[in-house]
């Protein structure tokens, strides 16, 4: 299945992009992450490995398409 990354805007919490596609048909299409950064905004040095270890588990426990992320 592709995978969809949504990413928070900065003083956004990651459960409103959640909330703003549930129940939506990009649920039954797509596998759906809403990763959280670790201050009020997102930050590479910061963020880039938490966000590497989400989509590390993504692929090990869902079956991505890894050309359509």
């Amino acid at each position: 299945m592709p995978l969809i990354m949504a990413f928070h805007a900065a003083g956004n919490q990651n459960t409103q992009l959640r909330n703003i596609t549930q129940g939506s048909a990009l649920e039954d299409h797509f596998v759906m992450a809403f990763p959280k950064s670790q201050g009020n905004g997102w930050n590479p040095s910061v963020d880039g490995q938490s966000i590497d270890q989400r989509y590390a588990e993504l692929l090990a426990n869902y079956c991505i398409d890894t050309s359509r992320v």
